[in-house]
């Protein structure tokens, strides 16, 4: 009985948060001018410290910024509104400026990629997932363990496809974890986030016509397969949770 009274209650918490993370992004925008505002100043008149603190501020202002948009994007594609703006684009290229970016001394990325891999798809939504996957490898990963991420043109039945493969060196992921690893809202024990990344990663996949599947075996790790074909489906529509 508790099940059924529960289940009426989600649609209006999916609206809830559309229109929590649409204030929020309303918010931030004058917050983002305020503070550009004082790193103007701050470089101007020579105050080191002041300069530092506005950095800082940024960083946690687009750390904001991109938990909204995380937000907005999970629920529309709870309600099947998430579209993508398909161009040509080299997914080899996509994938090293997110290795170059994401990259640290700490958390290295060892990349395995041709000279160019050329596609048609969403170069922002791609970006997007790629990001995810790589941070989640390296919040898993442990420290001085590289991310390995490789990509090969790997052929299926209806055609090929450019496959992104991320391994990280971690503890794996439970088996118990796995049925439910792309959920929105799942989140681990060790999680750091709102369990968004990998739901989204996986909903730009299949706006692609693509898939994201994964591979772990505790205390080895786990590897991450986005696969996008290289002939684009004709009919490339915005997609929900059902597909």
């Amino acid at each position: 009985m508790t099940n059924v009274q529960e289940r009426p209650a989600l649609p209006v918490t999916e609206d809830l948060i559309a229109i929590v993370a649409h204030d929020l992004r309303g918010y931030l925008t004058p917050l983002k001018a305020y503070i550009d505002l004082i790193r103007y100043r701050a470089e101007a008149e020579g105050r080191t410290r002041d300069l530092h603190d506005a950095l800082a501020a940024t960083a946690a202002y687009t750390r904001m910024q991109r938990l909204v948009a995380q937000l907005l994007d999970a629920t529309r594609l709870e309600h099947g509104l998430f579209a993508i703006a398909v161009q040509p684009v080299d997914l080899a290229a996509l994938v090293r400026e997110s290795c170059a970016a994401l990259a640290t001394p700490d958390a290295s990325i060892v990349l395995q990629a041709p000279p160019s891999l050329p596609l048609r798809a969403d170069p922002v939504r791609l970006a997007q997932a790629l990001d995810n996957l790589l941070i989640n490898a390296l919040q898993h990963s442990p420290p001085h363990t590289p991310v390995t991420v490789r990509l090969s043109v790997e052929a299926r039945g209806s055609g090929e496809v450019a496959r992104v493969t991320v391994q990280d060196r971690g503890p794996g992921i439970p088996p118990e974890r796995l049925p439910r690893l792309f959920d929105c809202f799942a989140r681990g024990p060790d999680s750091q986030g709102l369990g968004l990344g990998l739901y989204l990663a996986r909903g730009i996949a299949r706006a692609h016509g693509g898939q994201l599947t994964v591979e772990s075996e505790a205390g080895k790790g786990a590897t991450f397969h986005l696969e996008i074909p290289l002939a684009r489906p004709d009919d490339l529509r915005p997609v929900g949770d059902a597909l």
